[in-house]
């Protein structure tokens, strides 16, 4: 009798999206089952979950590089990559949150993995949103040249849910200032009323 309202009550809870995708025996997903966008042929972006598949990270992503942009994620396996865990806060404060203070870094990591053989990296936080996404962002800025207006919508497009908290935004105007000779093709002022707001309406016209 308690078997059977085990039983019951086992078959009652909500099975999970993974669970339901192998039910119909669909591919596994990259973003809804590890939380995990590939940016570039070198770079990709995401959530904790990711980072406890050493399988998925290691032998289907190729990934060799991890920088963990977290105060409160572990590096899960150090035998098996090559981890750069920079303690950064996901605060508007840059006091707290020195943004431009870990891209160097950063940086580093991500073009060893690509100078690497077949080399990967990993950039990630809690959730793939703000801290990570800022790091991601600021990369496409240095090495892809883009501004930062088209390296949010590139990134933005990849991973909807990225949405940099506001102080790591007005962080990235800055960078931009400094890579293009003052151009700014942001707004702070638009993105603080609403960060979740279409990407187009962030759009600036260029000014120095």
């Amino acid at each position: 009798m308690s078997n059977n309202s085990e039983g019951a009550a086992s078959s009652s809870k909500p099975s999970s999206i993974a669970t339901r995708r192998k039910q119909f025996r669909m591919a596994p997903s990259l973003s809804v089952d590890y939380n995990c966008t590939k940016m570039l042929d070198h770079l990709y972006l995401g959530g904790h979950e990711v980072t406890t598949e050493r399988e998925m990270m290691r032998d289907t992503l190729k990934i060799t590089h991890i920088i963990n942009v977290t105060t409160e994620s572990d590096c899960h396996f150090l035998d098996d990559f090559k981890y750069l865990h920079v303690r950064l806060a996901d605060s508007p404060d840059r006091n707290k949150a020195d943004l431009l203070g870990v891209l160097d870094q950063a940086f580093a990591c991500i073009e060893e993995a690509r100078n690497s053989e077949k080399g990967a990296a990993l950039v990630h936080c809690s959730v793939g949103m703000s801290r990570s996404a800022s790091v991601a962002i600021a990369y496409l800025m240095r090495f892809q040249q883009m501004t930062l207006y088209d390296a949010f919508v590139f990134t933005k497009t990849k991973r909807p849910v990225t949405a940099p908290n506001c102080g790591f935004m007005e962080q990235l105007i800055e960078y931009e200032r400094r890579l293009f000779g003052g151009v700014i093709s942001f707004s702070l002022d638009k993105y603080k009323e609403n960060r979740f707001n279409n990407p187009e309406s962030f759009a600036l016209q260029s000014k120095k």
